[in-house]
């Protein structure tokens, strides 16, 4: 049963209002290993974890503690993160070292939101059970069309991390704050070229989507009405990150 006591409701406010705050206080999470020449800037939703995977297992073998890819704890990863990772503004990434090589992943916003809606709504409903977008009033078993309406109305400002536009992180005043963005989808080559500059092990792939193989493709869900709502809430992205053909395909 329910508690709608005024004590129940107040606790729910009040944790309402702190989680959206937190996302309005939020930076993005960098990884800065200076002594090796490279910075890279995690944007939530565009491989993340599997990076952060990787990273993990170069750091530990850099401080003589081997790990094996498949074998990557949550707990290796903070450790690492702990001591290389920090949340900085924008402006505070751009005054990092010139000489350090700034690099960032981006996807297209189109299917990073659709994998969003399908990680955290769908699957997580019978998963964790836990609604990390409670606070915003999204529901489990809300349709994507309706997901979509609801992420169109809150700005970056005040949205959790990984509903924001991926220029929030990369591009907070207009102009790129990196010296690369690889695209997720060119993710193999994009990878291999950082693997044989900065020698990082290979790439894990983490938090998919249930599906599989058969998932379905993002192009699927979207009407062009539903597409024009996308392209009006993320514009910024899909202009500076190169995605107006993923929009005119929708459409």
């Amino acid at each position: 049963m329910k508690d709608y006591s005024e004590a129940s409701w107040l606790t729910r406010y009040f944790r309402k209002h702190l989680r959206n705050y937190k996302a309005w206080r939020q930076k993005p999470k960098v990884w800065v290993v200076a002594d090796e020449g490279w910075v890279y800037v995690q944007i939530p939703k565009v491989a993340s974890t599997s990076i952060a995977r990787s990273i993990a297992v170069h750091l530990h073998a850099k401080h003589g503690q081997p790990l094996a890819l498949e074998e990557v704890s949550y707990e290796d990863v903070v450790a690492s993160a702990d001591q290389y990772a920090k949340h900085l503004s924008g402006r505070q990434i751009a005054a990092l070292n010139p000489a350090l090589y700034k690099f960032a992943f981006a996807r297209n916003p189109f299917d990073r939101l659709w994998s969003c809606y399908k990680n955290k709504i769908v699957d997580a409903e019978g998963t964790t059970g836990q609604n990390i977008f409670w606070s915003h009033g999204f529901e489990f078993g809300m349709s994507f069309e309706e997901f979509v309406h609801k992420v169109a109305t809150i700005p970056d400002t005040h949205i959790n991390r990984h509903l924001k536009s991926q220029s929030f992180f990369l591009a907070p005043e207009g102009e790129l704050i990196v010296d690369h963005v690889a695209r997720m989808e060119d993710m193999d080559a994009e990878w291999q070229q950082l693997m044989q500059r900065f020698h990082l092990p290979p790439l894990t792939h983490a938090n998919q989507s249930s599906g599989g193989t058969a998932k379905r493709d993002y192009r699927e869900h979207y009407s062009p009405e539903l597409a024009r709502i996308t392209y009006q809430r993320y514009a910024h992205d899909i202009d500076l990150l190169g995605y107006r053909d993923a929009y005119a395909e929708l459409t």
